[in-house]
């Protein structure tokens, strides 16, 4: 059973802080630990995908950020630098080749560390320029010993005329065993798992422990407070909802209370969050209403308390942790960078 306070982050993650930009993490290794696991979207896999409009372009730091947009709730800045790839529906193209208003997919590893900003600033490994007039599927995934996929839905026969690049466009030679793989596949033989051969590969530059982690099934809630919070360490932690990345502002803490984002988390859960800016009150799902303030509370008519008042930073709504974990009926688990939410069954 999850504490109601929680007031303590715990002392499993150990980050380099000298790894890390003042203004982004450039490292995409940082906060992996290959002696446990997690991969993706889904946490099971090597990767994490997100999908929107390019809305701006920035240089900062000798980089590129490239703004995608979901919806004006739900965007993220990618760091875009010489080791990401980008393509298209025919291959590989440059940052030249993107634009404000394409349609565009970030492939990355999760975790990654940032600072508390709001898009939040990760590392891209791979931008996919959509085209869904496109003849091929794109799919970037580690792929083990035997060619099938972190997912284990597709595995891979390989025609030796078809062409292996790098990352860079040369020839590749090597293994396809536990790499990082952008396939392009058209035809998928009906199987379990299924099967097909790609008519292109990109072979990434990422090596296999990034990526060959996973969760601990036990929750790492600590029972009881610890002496010392890391603030900085909280800040810096992703979400995950039902195993999917939430894109959004990091938490903090308020004396020994964390405080997260609540729209992004709540319409992860399926939940409408509505705005009031006339007294500064949000709606969730016609159930729950909090005040910007006030540490009363209201469930169904029940009236609740707080032990620190919902704030507005950003223009974006914090509440405790608890509101999250009792409103929505979710549990948490803590890893290295990550909150994990999920609905409690």
């Amino acid at each position: 059973m999850i504490k109601k306070n929680i007031t303590a982050i715990g002392t499993a993650f150990i980050i380099a802080a000298s790894a890390f930009s003042p203004v982004y993490a450039m490292n995409t290794n940082v906060a992996l630990d290959p002696s446990v696991s997690y991969e993706n979207t889904q946490i099971n896999k090597a990767f994490t995908e997100f999908t929107g409009k390019i809305t701006e372009f920035r240089d900062i730091n000798g980089k590129t950020l490239v703004r995608v947009e979901e919806n004006k709730d739900s965007m993220i800045d990618f760091v875009v630098d010489e080791n990401t790839v980008i393509v298209d529906k025919d291959g590989l193209i440059s940052i030249k080749d993107l634009k404000i208003g394409d349609e565009l997919k970030s492939v990355y590893i999760m975790p990654q560390m940032t600072i508390m900003i709001y898009p939040a600033q990760l590392v891209s490994n791979v931008l996919i320029k959509v085209d869904n007039e496109g003849p091929s599927s794109i799919k970037v995934d580690l792929f083990d010993e035997n060619l099938l996929s972190s997912t284990k839905d597709l595995r891979l026969n390989i025609n030796p005329e078809n062409p292996v690049l790098d990352q860079k466009g040369n020839p590749y030679e090597g293994s396809l065993e536990n790499k990082s793989l952008l396939i392009y596949y058209t035809i998928v033989a009906e199987s379990m798992p299924a099967q097909t051969t790609p008519e292109k590969i990109i072979v990434m530059d990422i090596d296999k422990t990034q990526l060959d982690i996973e969760l601990p099934e036990e929750p790492g809630v600590p029972e009881e407070p610890q002496d010392k919070i890391d603030h900085e360490l909280v800040e810096s932690m992703q979400f995950f909802v039902n195993k999917t990345h939430v894109p959004t502002s990091g938490a903090y803490m308020k004396g020994d209370v964390v405080m997260v984002p609540l729209r992004a988390i709540a319409e992860a859960f399926g939940q409408s969050v509505e705005w009031n800016g006339e007294n500064k009150s949000v709606k969730i799902s016609d159930s729950t209403t909090i005040t910007i303030g006030n540490k009363e509370y209201s469930v169904n008519g029940a009236s609740l308390s707080f032990e620190e008042a919902p704030e507005l930073k950003n223009e974006l709504t914090y509440v405790p942790m608890n509101l999250i974990l009792e409103a929505f009926n979710a549990q948490l688990r803590l890893d290295e960078g990550i909150f994990d939410l999920s609905v409690n069954q």
